[in-house]
């Protein structure tokens, strides 16, 4: 079960809102992510999709502006599993951008 351990405390917390959202149900899959050159990128993750445009303005910065779309339900009455989505996604671009 891909949902059973967490790497951080702020992963267990999106994992638990996942399993509550899911009635205790695993997800079909944990990410999908599609890249579309130059600097577009799609991710999928269970009931969130985040839409990224990567702009360079040099060769050592980049503007990443990062869009996240969620299920009407999820989005109006599940505030704690967006919370803890985003936050599980900040901790990951806090990691890749170190």
């Amino acid at each position: 079960m891909m949902l059973k351990k967490s790497g951080t405390p702020v992963y267990q917390k999106w994992h638990e809102a996942c399993l509550r959202y899911l009635d205790g149900r695993e997800p079909h899959y944990g990410a999908l992510w599609l890249t579309y050159y130059p600097g577009l990128m799609l991710e999928w993750y269970p009931n969130a999709l985040i839409v990224s445009q990567v702009i360079p303005r040099s060769p050592t910065h980049t503007t990443n502006i990062v869009e996240f779309y969620y299920p009407e339900d999820i989005a109006l009455f599940e505030r704690e599993f967006v919370e803890a989505e985003k936050a599980a996604y900040v901790e990951t671009a806090i990691e890749d951008g170190e």
